[in-house]
């Protein structure tokens, strides 16, 4: 029992976070206002112990505390000392002045050291003026489990699912979105509910920004991760013939590359990400089990659209407030905007009769290979309509942030009034909403104007 409590304690603690970043080739430094402490070990050059490591080679940096202990040894004669001018360097930019003393760069760029504007200087206890500073020495992985990371942010959203809309199945779609907007709803709230802290830095590095603000538990980088691709192997499974087990190792695979990334990028212990799989991986079964009644309920009911965008406006206007100001609300209005706009408007093709019942034979369609037409096709609509959506995004941001803040009677400039009355909900969801229902009914009329629409899209319900 004692051993699952240490377990336990370890997976939620930050050591383990830190532990894994080094593994992948992550150094980390202890960085303050003043002045950068590092321990940088003895390393080979030609052959020889006892010297530096120059031009950025790899090699473990030690983390220095507050009270001078360290993840490794850091004995007074291995620190160096270099000036602020470290924080305001960009990655890997030589200095205004080059100057370089005793053979090294004065301002750390030259051995990788990220800037603090290039959102790679984390602060963690603010009290001691302490932050992290970090290096990578493998590109490799970061690039890796920088993708992995993106699989579940908002430029994500706003491309894979138009993606998949108009140029896979707009059925699988729609149960997907109907499936990840409902458990990241709900991951949203647990978060905001059991407020865990994320990894603490020192002694882990935090490589997003963005999210610093946000609770940590459960990851619901995780939850997207575990539903996005089991929804859609599912939703699949019942529409083609393929070979499952071929879509099941993807979709495994999908889930395992944005797991590691969250404790690789330093945002989430294992802990978190383990309950977000879980918590994804115990509702889909339930959830995926009536999506198809969802869906259709959705699509047909003459009174499904005042329920769903009546219930998830409220949904987020009522989402439980924090004593301190974080994303997570302006998140989850984006989330369920993109739900309710993409069932909207996939309600209002079939009142017009643009969406037709699919065949009605009960044999799965077999997948053949695409033609170059396909991706040609596909190559164009989806170029031209993230191009729309960017612009549409641009516009209904400026109106509806004009239109709410003059009902409200503050300024569109005050962005700490804006977020004391959580005006960013309303603003949130009317631009994001906006932006799925024309994904959904004026992006694919114009792709039919212009004879590079899908043909299928239409029959799909």
């Amino acid at each position: 029992m004692e051993r699952l409590k240490d377990l336990y304690q370890y997976l939620k603690g930050p050591q383990h976070v830190a532990d894994f970043q080094r593994f992948c080739g992550i150094e980390i430094l202890a960085v303050t206002q003043d002045s950068v402490q590092s321990v940088v070990p003895q390393s080979h050059q030609n052959g020889k112990s006892g010297t530096t490591v120059q031009n950025g080679e790899t090699g473990h940096v030690g983390v220095s505390h507050r009270n001078g202990d360290s993840t490794r040894p850091n004995p007074t004669n291995g620190t160096r000392k270099t000036s602020n001018s470290m924080t305001e360097e960009t990655d890997h930019q030589p200095d205004s002045n080059g100057k370089i003393q005793n053979g090294h760069h004065t301002n750390g760029v030259k051995n990788g050291f990220h800037a603090n504007n290039g959102s790679s200087l984390e602060s963690s206890d603010e009290k001691d003026n302490v932050k992290v500073g970090y290096k990578v020495n493998n590109k490799f992985l970061y690039y890796i489990f920088s993708l992995g990371a993106n699989l579940g942010s908002e430029l994500f959203y706003l491309t894979f699912f138009p993606f998949l809309i108009w140029n896979v199945n707009t059925k699988i779609a729609r149960q997907m979105i109907i499936t990840w907007h409902i458990l990241m709803y709900f991951g949203q709230m647990l978060k905001d509910y059991i407020q865990w802290p994320r990894p603490s830095s020192p002694p882990a590095a935090k490589l997003e920004k963005r999210f610093e603000l946000e609770y940590g538990m459960p990851s619901t980088h995780a939850v997207v991760g575990t539903t996005v691709p089991f929804s859609i192997l599912i939703a699949a499974s019942r529409i083609y013939q393929f070979p499952f087990n071929i879509g099941l190792v993807l979709a495994m695979s999908w889930t395992t590359l944005v797991a590691f990334s969250r404790v690789y990028l330093g945002m989430h212990t294992a802990l978190d990400v383990i309950a977000g799989i879980l918590y994804a991986g115990v509702s889909l079964p339930l959830l995926l089990s009536y999506t198809d009644q969802i869906d259709y309920w959705q699509v047909t009911s003459p009174y499904a659209p005042i329920f769903t965008l009546g219930l998830s406006f409220l949904m987020c206007w009522y989402y439980p407030k924090q004593e301190k100001w974080t994303i997570t609300r302006g998140d989850t209005a984006n989330i369920m905007s993109i739900g309710s706009g993409v069932a909207i408007g996939t309600w209002l093709n079939y009142q017009l009769g643009w969406l037709l019942p699919a065949s009605s034979s009960a044999e799965l369609l077999i997948i053949t290979w695409p033609s170059m037409t396909w991706f040609i096709h596909s190559t164009v609509r989806l170029v031209i309509g993230v191009a729309i959506l960017a612009n549409l995004r641009i516009l209904f941001k400026k109106l509806f942030l004009t239109l709410v803040c003059y009902l409200a009677g503050v300024d569109k400039d005050d962005i700490h009034t804006q977020r004391k009355l959580g005006l960013e909900v309303p603003v949130r969801y009317g631009t994001i909403w906006s932006m799925s229902f024309f994904l959904t009914v004026v992006v694919p009329f114009i792709f039919q104007m212009l004879g590079v629409n899908r043909p299928e899209s239409y029959n799909e319900l």
